[in-house]
């Protein structure tokens, strides 16, 4: 049997199987952190692996904020973990939360991120990040138009929080089945 510790992890060859090790022993790191030396860059492959989100939510705590704006696949695989768990939307930077939402890969998932994180960002990085998103959401932060959303809780859920921090004129509900979103004509 081979004991977890920093000499054990450093002698394994092969990435795969040092991720695989720690992945196994995660709560061991956990408990010392600072003996054993990772990187950012492992820290994101730990993430892909079959961890609890419990534990990936930890590593995410522990990596760089700059290391997530600056490498989008890590905030892509970010954005799903955050989505399905419990947070504090202040516990992430603006920066961050910019990244991993506009950076995941489903629009499902990008959308949700932006209703949990909403609170945290200004009017400002609400819209950068309606822009950096695929159609019809970055028509939302366009002056002028009337996007339409598919009716879905998470698209209420956006429609009712940028009438109330007005950054929308409104929204009426359409008996389609969409949502209608009135911008401003120009910046008020």
């Amino acid at each position: 049997m081979v004991v977890f510790s920093p000499d054990s992890f450093e002698q394994l060859e092969g990435e795969n199987h040092r991720v695989l090790f720690f992945a196994m022993n995660l709560e061991a790191y956990f408990a010392a952190p600072d003996s054993f030396t990772i990187d950012d860059d492992f820290r994101a492959r730990l993430l892909t692996s079959q961890i609890a989100d419990e534990q990936k939510l930890k590593l995410i705590g522990e990596i760089d904020p700059e290391f997530v704006t600056a490498n989008l696949s890590v905030a892509a695989k970010i954005g799903p973990i955050l989505d399905r768990s419990e947070i504090d939307p202040g516990k992430y930077g603006s920066e961050v939360i910019q990244a991993v939402v506009v950076n995941s890969t489903s629009e499902d998932v990008q959308v949700s991120l932006l209703n949990k994180f909403q609170t945290a960002l200004s009017d400002d990085e609400v819209r950068h990040v309606l822009k950096g998103m695929p159609d019809p959401y970055r028509d939302v932060a366009t002056l002028g138009g009337w996007p339409r959303l598919k009716e879905t809780v998470e698209n209420k859920k956006l429609a009712s929080w940028l009438k109330e921090r007005n950054l929308i004129s409104s929204y009426s509900e359409l008996g389609l089945g969409g949502i209608r979103i009135n911008n401003f004509r120009k910046e008020s």
